[in-house]
């Protein structure tokens, strides 16, 4: 069994006809290091909730996700069994993506020819391209909005002890480019498109697992997503506390490869990575909070680990903003 933050999981093999197959067996649940909640009963609504968003998202993709020459899809969807909020899946035989990509970025600060990183992740954002395709729709971006799910999570950094004038200052900062009047487009979007849940195996097949709920949002949010979960890409190594991320070399593979020839990123993108960074930068705090470690060692990390990173990576984005 494999116990994660959301989830309790557990796999069946066998072998038909010489070939090894498998079916694997996903129980969402908010666990979040709660030893309590890692027995699979009693569910509780937020479980069912995880589960059958996930389901619904999984059904939808089977259908709508590209099948093109990409060789990029989702697990497919086998059944949902209510009782034990169980999704069954097929079972991928793959290894990690981001394992890959950390080891081909390392290299690269010694060699700079291209690597088969580039190569994946121009099919990822070219299938993801297709798929928005689908669905797009002309909208105005609602600053007020995603500046009060930043003015949110900002709050909370603040009664963690972050630096009040800091916080203060990228909010002000942001609030500059409230009058712009910007153009974009509303489609599907999939809250789990994280560089952590793409798989690749020996055929160079492409997975993608654990898509989450689906949601109408700006095409910027899915890219958002995806950009920052590859710059966090060394969070909980050593590296990170240089504050290393990935060469952009390679960020500029997936965004070349999802506008293709049309228009290039607006500055919606660059406010809703700032949005991001701002989420994950509470959750680490969470997170470390909740682990047994003394209060000295959780103090060490916040300040010289947490707080830089997160820091110089928001910063690099007001820089590109302008601001």
């Amino acid at each position: 069994m494999e116990v994660n933050y959301f989830s309790v999981c557990f796999w069946v093999n066998t072998t038909f006809d010489a070939k090894q197959k498998g079916i694997y067996v996903k129980i969402p649940k908010r666990i979040l290091f709660n030893k309590e909640n890692e027995k699979i009963m009693p569910l509780s609504s937020d479980d069912k909730r995880l589960a059958e968003d996930e389901y619904h998202s999984l059904g939808y993709l089977s259908k709508h996700w590209p099948n093109d020459d990409m060789n990029v899809r989702f697990v497919k969807p086998l059944g949902f069994l209510k009782e034990y909020n169980a999704i069954i899946t097929e079972r991928i035989y793959a290894k990690h993506f981001f394992k890959m990509f950390r080891q081909f970025d390392l290299q690269r600060r010694f060699n700079e020819k291209p690597d088969i990183t580039h190569h994946v992740l121009s099919r990822l954002g070219t299938s993801l391209s297709k798929f928005h395709k689908e669905t797009l729709k002309v909208c105005t971006f609602n600053f007020e909005v995603a500046f009060a799910k930043m003015e949110s999570c900002c709050l909370v950094l603040k009664s963690y002890g972050v630096d009040n004038n800091y916080i203060n200052t990228v909010l002000n900062k942001i609030k500059k480019i409230s009058n712009y009047d910007l153009e974009t487009f509303q489609t599907n979007t999939l809250k789990g498109f994280d560089v952590r849940q793409v798989f690749i195996d020996k055929e160079k097949n492409i997975f993608l697992l654990d898509p989450g709920k689906m949601k109408f949002d700006y095409i910027e949010m899915d890219l958002a997503r995806f950009i920052v979960t590859c710059r966090i890409l060394y969070w909980g190594s050593i590296l990170s506390f240089f504050r290393s991320t990935p060469n952009s070399s390679y960020e500029k593979s997936f965004i070349k490869a999802y506008y293709g020839k049309r228009k290039s990123p607006s500055n919606i993108l660059n406010v809703l990575i700032i949005k991001e960074l701002l989420k994950h930068w509470k959750m680490a705090y969470r997170v470390t909070g909740i682990k047994s470690w003394p209060s000295p060692i959780k103090i060490f990390i916040k300040k010289t680990y947490i707080d830089p990173f997160y820091k110089s990576k928001i910063n690099a984005e007001l820089t590109k903003l302008g601001i």
